[in-house]
């Protein structure tokens, strides 16, 4: 039964990073591609690793005319977007992004460095999900990029790419899962798995948000009274889910699932005042959100 379930999640993954690969292109962008502010006794960065679109054709559920309403175009802005924070005694690195091995690079790398950050600078790396934009950037020509760092994954997430779940594909398929899968090799004896729920380290608990990944979870940084939550792939498309966050795309394996993960998040969020940081929302990612009539509106960092 495990291994059937294991099937279908990675069978599906496929298809969502196909869609990725093919569905997100790269468009101009004038706005600085690394952003500072402070929580508390935080630094946290922000880090544009690509500035992209997302396709209407992504979208899984919702009203047609709703859609078209939102997209007229055919497509929304959104960005692959990773985060440092450094809390003065360690420096803690959310997602890699999309690395610069693939047809599509990504420019994490460049802007650590414009950013004053080294990838021997960080010591642990948080990773939300195990999807290629979120972990390319850990491997380079067969080699860790991040030669100090420690990986976080959470157990259900690393079920879906482990060997076990390699063994288990057609050959035509494990390319897609090679970077999660190899990262556990490059990163051996630096890689650790938790069940979502407790503290990761001081100041890090880590958040359960299963939906668009069996083992998807949040961090939620704390420091001084002042809390963000790196909420991954809670979301894709700004402009869209905020105000309706019951629209779910292809992304995620379970649609239903998701959408309530992100209901739950952005009313504690709105409520409970904290920022929040999202992998795809428009660069910088990070803001606050607010209850807006039967949705929630995102009141960016300036």
């Amino acid at each position: 039964m495990r291994l059937m379930k294991t099937l279908k999640t990675v069978i599906f993954s496929v298809a969502a990073v196909s869609l990725l690969l093919s569905s997100e292109t790269m468009c101009s962008s004038k706005t600085a591609e690394n952003y500072s502010m402070k929580l508390g006794k935080f630094e946290v960065i922000s880090l544009l690793d690509l500035s992209s679109v997302m396709k209407s054709d992504l979208v899984k559920n919702g009203d047609p005319a709703l859609i078209k309403k939102y997209m007229p175009e055919g497509e929304l802005k959104s960005s692959i977007n990773v985060f440092v924070v450094k809390t003065g005694k360690q420096n803690i690195m959310i997602d890699s992004g999309l690395g610069t091995e693939g047809s599509r690079k990504g420019k994490m790398l460049e802007n650590m460095k414009k950013a004053g950050l080294k990838p021997d600078d960080i010591d642990i790396i948080l990773i939300t999900h195990a999807h290629l934009d979120h972990v390319g950037g850990l491997i380079n020509n067969g080699k860790a990029v991040f030669p100090k760092a420690k990986l976080f994954f959470s157990k259900n997430e690393i079920a879906a790419f482990d060997d076990n779940a390699i063994k288990s594909l057609p050959s035509n398929m494990k390319s897609y899962f090679e970077t999660a899968n190899k990262a556990l090799k490059i990163y051996s004896g630096r890689v650790e798995s938790f069940v979502p729920g407790g503290v990761i380290t001081e100041g890090v608990t880590s958040v359960k948000m299963s939906g668009h990944t069996p083992g998807h979870v949040g961090y939620l940084f704390e420091s001084e009274g002042e809390r963000l939550l790196m909420a991954g792939d809670f979301l894709h498309i700004t402009l869209m889910q905020f105000p309706h966050p019951e629209i779910s795309l292809v992304y995620d394996k379970d649609i239903n699932r998701a959408a309530e993960v992100r209901k739950m998040i952005l009313n504690r969020a709105s409520s409970e005042g904290f920022f929040i940081a999202g992998a795809h929302i428009i660069f910088p990612g990070i803001g606050h959100v607010m209850k807006e009539g039967d949705g929630f509106s995102f009141k960016p960092v300036k």
